[in-house]
């Protein structure tokens, strides 16, 4: 169904070597019900450029820009750029091997018409898909009032995925990518829109596709630390639960996937000797998570 707005979104795609990927993603947006958007590619500084250049020019988007990065940063700093270029009173993010349900952007418009302000944030549920053909529907519920970011991510394993996210672009003024880090970007992301007053509303309807790839190599290897120093530098964003979420959660997992047996028995005991109620309440709400996980599947 088409309808008329006022409202104009920006959508930021960063790609780095994804020419081969990209496609599905440009597709989905050429399907869109709601048709006032402009789409901004950055390119990373790919190997495979000309690939891309030709698949944008071939999408058959009208309103598609294509701006490539004098040398390769990280898909961060290529939002950024993004967000700088964008002109959209909303600014909607799509990673390059993920794509969209034709009526995501008409959902977004029917939210915004209802309550739509300067800090509005909107994301939604999305159909995660593995390599293995494995797929679940998640996250199952949105952020309550009250609830931190930081408690929805790593106590209740909320989710807001960047593929999700449409921000007014008054809120992204103030928020960029944090381009300096390795690894949690897209949660740095989120806290810091928490911090600059953003007002996230959960679409409760699957909008789209996520490609779940899983870490290999170094970023998988290194993964604790940079996970933990992280979570020591932001430690003002989290309160004693969300912190113990993170430990259980993300931290415990890290060293599970890194073999390290012997450092997890000591993470996972010194945190129920620290903190025996808020480490129970978490174990609690991480088996109702995975349970929750399970039966979606």
């Amino acid at each position: 169904m088409l309808i008329k707005s006022d409202i104009f979104f920006s959508v930021v795609i960063p790609v780095f070597n994804g020419a081969e990927k990209i496609s599905a993603a440009l597709d989905s947006l050429g399907a869109q019900t709601f048709k006032d958007f402009e789409v901004i590619v950055v390119d990373d500084h790919s190997n495979d450029f000309d690939v891309l250049a030709e698949k944008v020019r071939e999408s058959g988007l009208e309103n598609i820009k294509l701006v490539r990065q004098p040398h390769r940063t990280n898909g961060g700093a290529a939002r950024n750029v993004g967000i700088e270029t964008a002109v959209g009173r909303y600014i909607c993010f799509l990673d390059a091997d993920d794509y969209w349900f034709p009526e995501k952007l008409e959902v977004a418009v029917r939210r915004i018409s209802m309550d739509g302000g300067k800090n509005l944030c909107l994301y939604h549920r999305l159909r995660c898909e593995y390599p293995d053909g494995k797929m679940f529907f998640y996250p199952p519920r949105g952020i309550k009032p009250g609830e931190s970011v930081a408690q929805y991510l790593f106590v209740r394993s909320g989710l807001m995925q960047t593929s999700t996210l449409i921000c007014s672009a008054a809120l992204l003024k103030s928020c960029r990518f944090p381009a300096e880090l390795e690894r949690h970007q897209d949660w740095d992301f989120v806290l810091n829109l928490e911090q600059a007053g953003a007002a996230f509303v959960y679409l409760d309807e699957t909008l789209g596709v996520w490609n779940v790839r899983p870490s290999r190599g170094r970023a998988k290897r290194d993964s604790y630390e940079k996970s933990a120093r992280w979570v020591r530098e932001r430690r003002d964003r989290f309160d004693k639960t969300a912190e113990m979420g993170f430990r259980i959660n993300v931290l415990a997992y890290r060293l599970f996937q890194d073999r390290k047996f012997f450092s997890l028995f000591w993470l996972l005991a010194g945190s129920v000797l620290s903190r025996p109620l808020i480490c129970l309440e978490v174990v609690a709400l991480t088996v109702e998570r995975i349970t929750l996980k399970i039966s979606a599947k």
